[in-house]
């Protein structure tokens, strides 16, 4: 790693945002402990900020949200989004829902990691 710490122009950062996907197509089926459906979560993380989609593939359970800002609450123990419906709880929040929201379709389109249709309900 060494030629690396050592680049002669350096990014500040490697990129500016994380898209992470996480599919336990197990859940509920092997342990009768384990969470069911909405199972599959596609998230949006910047340093400031998380936007996160939860999703049952065959559409039987409702999509859940979480948003957080992480720098008033890196513990993210206070969602600014509608846990069901994913619209802001209050209305400052309004347009860093909607450019997360847009920033994660984006990922989602270009990684293939979009829900399937009719898993959003």
């Amino acid at each position: 790693l060494d030629p690396l710490a050592r680049h002669p122009a350096p990014a500040p950062s490697v990129q500016e945002e994380i898209h992470f996907t996480y599919d336990d197509h197990q859940a509920a089926t092997a342990l009768q402990d384990v969470p069911g459906q909405p199972n599959r979560i596609r998230a949006l993380r910047t340093q400031k900020h998380k936007l996160a989609l939860y999703f049952d593939p065959q559409g039987r359970a409702a999509a859940e949200y979480e948003m957080y800002d992480l720098e008033r609450d890196p513990d993210e123990r206070h969602n600014l989004v509608d846990r069901a419906s994913g619209e802001p709880q209050a209305g400052p929040d309004r347009g860093l829902r909607s450019e997360l929201g847009e920033r994660l379709e984006s990922l989602m389109a270009a990684n293939g990691t979009s829900p399937p249709p009719g898993a959003l309900r």
